[in-house]
């Protein structure tokens, strides 16, 4: 059997909301309307007439169509902005190198801050993350990975390096650590260099009488009585202390430095020279003969 021809309105409907179905509709029967007239107006000829459809005729037909119709086009919303990207901080990653004296807990915490800030899905860490590792973390990845068969989750290589490089034998040796920072004739330096340990201990694996008493050990007994005399209760405290006493120390030291200096110019042999140099400045020096008695040499 043959198709059933299709109506070609009904298809339009079909394909079209009813609002704007309607408006095309009344443009269509305005043109339709206006063909039939021009059809029946070549039926009877008289004299020459100007074409029937003009384009004020067409624009005159779509505004009466759209003037007949009655619906609303929904207004865009706006984009939303809780996915903008703007204002993304562009800075150099540390890398990782799994050693002792780095302190896995902050930097996979900055790493991870940043891998989200930078919109980059979890998915892609596991990929991201290990183009940071250097040295043994690069060795230990490498050998895991083939291990393992397979891309790590973020959360297995996550564990995997607490597992390998966060361990408890880790906070021993930092502990040990801080009975060896060298003493330089600086308590500022000092306590920045016990700092950069001490600071990678949780505070449940080391207590704050344990910290105070690792940083007055490596002092001169001097200073540890001043900074004990300040009772500090914090570590904080410790280290304020110290750059305090340091700064004090070195206003002492060129107080010193500066009387010393004038002590040189006030000694007795200064003070025997000085009328003579005055004397022979003022162009006459006057002085006593033996045989001759008091002589004068001047100009």
């Amino acid at each position: 059997m043959d198709p059933q021809p299709q109506d070609p309105l009904a298809t339009l409907a079909a394909s079209l909301t009813p609002e704007a179905y309607q408006a095309l509709e009344a443009i269509l029967t305005g043109f339709n309307n206006r063909i039939a007239a021009a059809e029946q107006a070549t039926e009877v000829p008289v004299q020459p007439i100007p074409p029937i459809l003009t384009p004020a005729d067409i624009r005159t037909a779509i505004e009466q169509g759209f003037a007949s119709a009655h619906f609303e086009i929904p207004q865009m919303s706006a984009p939303s902005t809780s996915t903008s990207r703007t204002g993304q901080l562009k800075v150099e990653l540390a890398p990782y190198h799994g050693k002792d004296s780095e302190d896995l807990g902050a930097w996979l915490i900055l790493i991870e801050d940043y891998l989200t800030g930078q919109h980059i899905p979890n998915s892609d860490w596991p990929l991201q993350v290990p183009m940071l590792f250097r040295g043994e973390a690069m060795r230990w990845y490498v050998a895991k990975k083939k291990a393992l068969g397979r891309t790590f989750t973020w959360p297995e290589l996550r564990r995997a390096m607490e597992e390998k490089f966060d361990m408890k034998l880790r906070i021993e040796t930092l502990r040990n650590n801080l009975c060896t920072v060298p003493w330089k004739g600086n308590l500022t330096r000092y306590a920045a260099a016990f700092r950069e340990i001490e600071s990678q201990i949780p505070e449940e694996d080391m207590t704050f009488g344990d910290r105070l008493a690792n940083f007055l050990d490596g002092i001169p007994v001097e200073h540890a009585k001043d900074i004990r005399r300040d009772k500090p209760t914090t570590t904080e405290e410790i280290y304020h202390s110290a750059r305090e006493l340091e700064r004090l120390s070195s206003l002492h030291r060129s107080s010193v430095s500066q009387e010393e200096s004038t002590s040189h110019l006030t000694s007795p042999w200064i003070l025997f020279i000085l009328p003579f140099t005055l004397l022979l400045n003022s162009g006459t020096f006057d002085f006593y003969d033996s045989q001759q008695g008091p002589c004068s040499y001047g100009p």
